[in-house]
C-alpha cells in the first residue's frame, strides 16, 4: 500500500502542496480550538474552559485562617447567662448566611437552659453576627432541653426541627417543624408545626435529624427522622419526608417506621435514627446498630433498602462525598475510616490513623479532596490538619504539624467543636471560650480559607498554543494535538495538577493532561 501524504491548501500560492517535515496539521474543531482568552495565559500553559465558554488559566488559593468572631458574649454573674454548648451549624450558599444552634445556661435564677438560633453573614474569613437570638427550645421544669436541627436548603431558607417547650405535659412538648427564609442574614420564620405529637404515657418524641434532600420541580424536600413511644412502653424510629414549596405549602408525608418496635429497654435507648443526605434523592438511615440506604419516590413516600451493618458502631461524625461516593467516619479515637457508597450497598473501603496527639473533633472534605480535621487538644488549643489521599485512594497521607485557630482559650461539649463548609472553599468553626471563671463562656467562631484550584474534574481544554492577552483569540491545543513541555518522561502519563503544571501524580481530580512522546512533547489525550 503507497504512503499516504498530508497534503495542504497553499492559498498564497493557490497550490496544494505537501504538508513540510516536522509540522503539524492543526484544525480548528479537530486537534485546536480558538477561543477567547479571559486574563492573561501563559504559553503552553493548562487551560479550562469557563462557564462563559472562554479560556483561562488554572489558578490556586491558598489555606489561610481568619480572627475569631463573637456571637455571643455572656451577660453578667447576676444575669447568669452564657454559651453552655455550641451544636449545630448549617450554612446557606445562597445568601452567604451562617446558621447556628448553640445552647444558653442559666447560672442564675430559673438555673434552666434553652437552645438558641443565631446567624451571621460571612464576608472573607470572617463572620458579621446578627446580634439577633431566637429561642427553639427551653423548658420550665427539670426536663433536659432537646437539641433542635436547623437545615438550609441553600437558596435562602430551609427549616428548623424541634421541641418548642421540653416542658412536660403541653402541648409544646410536640415535635414540630419551623420553615424559614433568608435576607442576608436576616431570617423570617414560620409558623410551628407539629410532626409528631407529645402524649403522656404515649409519645415522647425526640432524637430527631433532619437532612435536606434537594430540590425537585420547584419545590424542597427534607428527610425528618425521630425516635416515637415511651421509654416506659414501646418505641421505634419512625422517617417522614417533608416537602415545602419555598413559600407557604408544606406537605409532610406519612409515618414510616424504620425497624421494628421495641419495648426491650436496652433496645430502646439504642433507637438514634440518624441521617445523612446522599445524592439522586438517596440518603442513610441509622436503624438502631445498623444503616441502609434510602430513597425518595414519588412526591414523600420512600423506598427502605437493606440493613447494612458494615458502618462500626464508634464510627461517630460522617460526612458524605457525591464525587467520589465516599462516606468517611470520625471514630473518636484518631482514626479516618472510608466506605463506598454504591447504589444500596454500603462497603468499606479502608482506615486511616491520624497522627498521635489529635484531638476530638469534626472532619470535613475539601473542594479538592482534602481531609480536614478540626480539633480542640488537651490544653484547650482550637487546631486544624489536612490529610490527602494518595492516587489509589486507599490511604491518606496526615500534615506533620496543625495550625492553631485559638490557643488556650477553645471548648465545646465533649471538647469538640462543630464545622461547616462554605462558600468558595471556606471552612466556618464553631466553639465557646473556655474561661477560668465558670459561667463566662463566650460563643465564637473562625474562619478557615482551605486551599482551592479552579480546576475541576470536567473543566480542563487543552494547552495555549502562545502567550495571551485578556480579550485575545487563544488557539487551544485539544485531543489528538501535541503541547510543547520540558522535562517529560517519555511513554509517562501526565495529569494536570491543582496549581495548573502538569505530573504523573493523579491528585483529586484525576484529570489526565496527555502521554509523553519525547522530553519536550506530549500527545493531548483522555
Amino acid at each position: 500500500m503507497a504512503d499516504r501524504i498530508p497534503l495542504i491548501v497553499n492559498p498564497d500560492a493557490n497550490q496544494i502542496q505537501e504538508l513540510p517535515v516536522g509540522d503539524t496539521l492543526v484544525v480548528d474543531g479537530l486537534s485546536a480550538a480558538s477561543v477567547t482568552a479571559d486574563g492573561t495565559i501563559a504559553a503552553n500553559a493548562p487551560v479550562i474552559l469557563t462557564s462563559a465558554g472562554k479560556a483561562k488559566a488554572i489558578s490556586t488559593v491558598a489555606e489561610s485562617t481568619g480572627s475569631s468572631s463573637t456571637f455571643y458574649t455572656h451577660d453578667t454573674p447576676t444575669a447568669g447567662l452564657h454559651v453552655g454548648g455550641v451544636d449545630d451549624i448549617t450554612f446557606d450558599s445562597n445568601q452567604s448566611a451562617a446558621l447556628l444552634v448553640y445552647q444558653r445556661d442559666n447560672d442564675a435564677g430559673s438555673m434552666f437552659s434553652s437552645y438558641q438560633f443565631t446567624s451571621g453573614a460571612l464576608s472573607g474569613t470572617s463572620i458579621t453576627w446578627s446580634g439577633t437570638h431566637t429561642t427553639l427550645n427551653s423548658t420550665s421544669d427539670s426536663s433536659s432541653v432537646i437539641q433542635p436541627n436547623v437545615i438550609s436548603h441553600q437558596n435562602g431558607g430551609g427549616v428548623a426541627i424541634h421541641v418548642p417547650s421540653s416542658t412536660v405535659g403541653t402541648a409544646t412538648r410536640d415535635l414540630k417543624y419551623t420553615t424559614f427564609t433568608l435576607s442576608g442574614s436576616t431570617v423570617t420564620w414560620g409558623t410551628a408545626t407539629p410532626i409528631s405529637a407529645w402524649v403522656s404515657n404515649v409519645n415522647l418524641p425526640d432524637r430527631h435529624y433532619c437532612v435536606y434532600l434537594g430540590e425537585d420541580g420547584g419545590s424542597h424536600y427534607f428527610a425528618v427522622a425521630y425516635r416515637s413511644g415511651w421509654l416506659g412502653g414501646s418505641m421505634v424510629g419512625k422517617l417522614r419526608i417533608l416537602k415545602w414549596d419555598g413559600q407557604d405549602n408544606v406537605t409532610l408525608g406519612s409515618e414510616a417506621d424504620i425497624g421494628n418496635p421495641t419495648s426491650d429497654p436496652g433496645h430502646r435507648l439504642l433507637i438514634d435514627p440518624q441521617l445523612i443526605a446522599l445524592e439522586n434523592r438517596r440518603f442513610l438511615v441509622k436503624n438502631g446498630a445498623t444503616w441502609r440506604v434510602c430513597t425518595r419516590v414519588g412526591t414523600t413516600d420512600v423506598r427502605q433498602g437493606v440493613d447494612s451493618s458494615t458502618i462500626e458502631a464508634n464510627d461517630n461524625h460522617k460526612i458524605y462525598d457525591p464525587y467520589s461516593k465516599f462516606l468517611i467516619c470520625y471514630t473518636g479515637t484518631g482514626i479516618i475510616r472510608t466506605y463506598n457508597i454504591d447504589a444500596e450497598d454500603i462497603t468499606f473501603r479502608f482506615q486511616s490513623q491520624m497522627p498521635s496527639g489529635i484531638g476530638n473533633g469534626r472532619v470535613l472534605l475539601t473542594e479538592i479532596g482534602q481531609v480536614f480535621h478540626s480539633y480542640i487538644d488537651g490544653s484547650n488549643n482550637g487546631k486544624q490538619i489536612f490529610g490527602t489521599f494518595n492516587d489509589a485512594k486507599d490511604d491518606i497521607t496526615w500534615n506533620d504539624a496543625a495550625t492553631t485557630w485559638d490557643s488556650g482559650d477553645a471548648d465545646n461539649s465533649g471538647g469538640t467543636p462543630r464545622t461547616v463548609k462554605a462558600n468558595d472553599g471556606k471552612v466556618i468553626t464553631v466553639y465557646h471560650t473556655d474561661p477560668a471563671s465558670e459561667g463566662d463562656e463566650d460563643g465564637k467562631s473562625v474562619v478557615t480559607q482551605t486551599a482551592t484550584t479552579t480546576l475541576t474534574a470536567d473543566n480542563f481544554l487543552g494547552f495555549s498554543s502562545a502567550g495571551y492577552s485578556d480579550g485575545e483569540t487563544a488557539r487551544i491545543k485539544v485531543l489528538g494535538n501535541i503541547a510543547t513541555q520540558s522535562g517529560l518522561t517519555v511513554g509517562k502519563k501526565y495529569y494536570v495538577q491543582d496549581n495548573g503544571t502538569i505530573g504523573t501524580s493523579k491528585g483529586w481530580f484525576g484529570v489526565v493532561a496527555g502521554k509523553a512522546l519525547s522530553a519536550t512533547s506530549l500527545l493531548v489525550t483522555q
